[in-house]
C-alpha cells in the first residue's frame, strides 16, 4: 500500500511538473509509460487540463521558466479625468483620448518595487514569477502521448517533426488517424497541419484535428482559444467547432475565444461564416462576433486586429479591457490566482496597452500599477488587487 501511495505521489508531482513546464527528458519519458499505461490515466491527464480545476487544484505551483530581459515598453491608457499631468513627467499627451509614454533604459529586469503617485516604493511581490513557455502534449491515433516542448526535436509517427518553431506535419502524408493537442496552463504552442493551416493554442486549450485532411471539408475541434492563419483551398472548406459554434473559412485569419459560454470569433483578413443551431451570418475582416450553440450570430462589433492577434506574435495587447478580464488573462499565463478586494466595483476599470509576454510577472504589474488603474501585491501565487487610493474616491 505505501508503494501505491508513493508512486500515485510521484505522478501527481510529474504532472505538476507538467502544468509548469519542468519536466527533463527523463521525467516526460517516465509521464509517458504511465499515460500509455492505461486509458484512464489519459481521461483523468486531460480532466486535469481544464482550466477551471487548474485554478482550484494548483495555487501552489512555483514558476522557474527562463527570464527574458527587455529594455523598451510602449503603453497606451486611457485617459483619466482627474489624472494631473504633472504627475507623470514620463508621459506624453496625445491628441486623442489616450496618453502615450515610452519607458527605456531605467527599466531593468526583476524590479520589486512600483513606483507610487507620491514618490515612495510599493512592494509588489517577495518571490519572481516569469512566464510560461512553449509546451504541449500530443496523443496520435494510437494513444500514445508525446511531451512537446521547444528546444526538444522529435519525429511523431513519421507524419510530424517537432522543431524549435512548433509542429509540422508533413504535407505529403496520408495517414487517416486524428490527433489531440493539449497546451496547459502557462503553456503555448503553434504547428502546422498538413494542409499549410498554422494554428496558435493559447494556455488550457485543446485542439483535434485529422493527421490527414479528406473528404469535402478541413475539420478541426478546439476547447480554448486559438488563432487561426488558414490555408486557401476554396474546394475544400476550413471548419473550426467550438462549443457548437461553427468558424467556416477558405482561406483567412481569425482568432477564435471559447473559454467563456459566448464564443467569440474575431476576423483579421478576408471573410468567414459564422454557423450556429439558430442560424448563420458572414463577417468581413475587422470585425468580431460573440455568439453560442443556441443564439442567432449577428451584430457584429469593429475590431482592433492587433488584439486579436498581438498575444501570438509575443505580447499582450488590451484595448479598453475590462481589468477583470486582463488578469485573467495573466493568471493563466503565469500560472497564478487573482483575488479582486470586496466592497470596491473594479467593473469600470478598462486598460488599454502592449506589454511584452516574456518579461516577469512583477515587471506587468508595475507597468499596471504606473496608470493608476489598481494595486497590487502577490503572496503565495496569489495577486492581490486593491483600488488605488488616488481614484477609489
Amino acid at each position: 500500500m505505501q508503494g501505491k501511495d508513493h508512486n500515485s505521489l510521484r505522478i501527481a508531482d510529474l504532472i505538476a511538473k507538467f502544468l509548469k513546464g519542468e519536466l527533463s527528458i527523463e521525467e516526460t519519458e517516465e509521464l509517458d509509460l504511465w499515460l500509455n499505461a492505461d486509458p484512464a490515466n489519459k481521461e483523468l491527464f486531460a480532466e486535469l487540463n481544464d482550466p477551471e480545476l487548474q485554478k482550484k487544484d494548483f495555487k501552489e505551483l512555483c514558476s522557474k521558466d527562463l527570464n527574458s530581459d527587455w529594455n523598451k515598453v510602449s503603453l497606451q491608457i486611457e485617459k483619466h479625468k482627474k489624472t494631473r499631468t504633472h504627475a507623470y513627467k514620463w508621459w506624453a499627451v496625445a491628441a486623442t483620448t489616450f496618453l502615450v509614454f515610452s519607458i527605456a533604459g531605467w527599466w531593468f529586469l526583476g524590479r520589486k518595487n512600483a513606483v507610487s503617485k507620491n514618490g515612495s516604493t510599493a512592494k509588489i511581490q517577495e518571490q519572481e514569477i516569469y512566464p510560461g513557455s512553449y509546451t504541449a502534449v500530443l496523443v496520435d491515433g494510437k494513444n500514445i502521448s508525446h511531451h512537446l516542448q521547444q528546444n526538444n526535436t522529435d519525429t511523431i509517427g513519421g507524419y510530424a517533426i517537432n522543431t524549435v518553431n512548433g509542429l509540422i506535419y508533413i504535407q505529403e502524408n496520408n495517414v487517416r488517424d486524428s490527433n489531440t493537442l493539449i497546451v496547459p496552463i502557462k503553456g503555448m504552442f503553434h504547428l502546422m497541419l498538413q494542409d499549410g493551416t498554422e494554428v496558435w493554442l493559447q494556455p488550457s486549450s485543446t485542439l483535434k484535428y485529422p493527421v490527414s485532411f479528406s473528404g469535402s471539408q478541413r475539420r478541426v475541434e478546439l476547447n480554448g482559444e486559438a488563432y487561426f492563419k488558414v490555408a486557401k483551398n476554396a474546394s475544400m472548406p476550413f471548419r473550426v467547432y467550438c462549443k457548437g459554434v461553427t468558424t467556416e473559412a477558405v482561406g483567412t485569419e481569425f482568432n477564435i475565444n471559447g473559454y467563456d459560454n459566448l464564443v467569440t470569433t474575431s476576423l483579421v483578413n478576408g471573410v468567414v461564416h459564422i454557423v450556429t443551431n439558430k442560424g448563420a451570418t458572414t463577417m468581413t475582416a475587422g470585425n468580431s462576433i460573440q455568439a453560442s450553440a443556441e443564439t442567432v450570430p449577428q451584430n457584429s462589433t469593429q475590431l482592433d486586429t492587433s488584439v486579436a492577434s498581438g498575444w501570438k506574435n509575443g505580447d499582450f495587447v488590451f484595448r479598453k479591457t475590462k481589468l477583470t478580464d486582463v488578469m485573467s488573462t495573466l493568471a493563466a499565463w503565469y500560472g497564478v490566482e487573482t483575488s479582486f478586494s470586496s466592497g470596491y466595483d473594479f467593473t469600470n476599470k478598462t486598460f488599454s496597452g502592449k506589454i511584452p509576454r516574456n518579461i516577469p510577472l512583477s515587471d506587468v504589474l508595475e507597468i499596471l500599477t504606473m496608470t493608476n488603474i489598481a494595486r497590487f501585491k502577490v503572496q503565495n501565487k496569489t495577486v492581490y488587487v486593491s483600488p488605488d487610493q488616488a481614484n477609489a474616491r
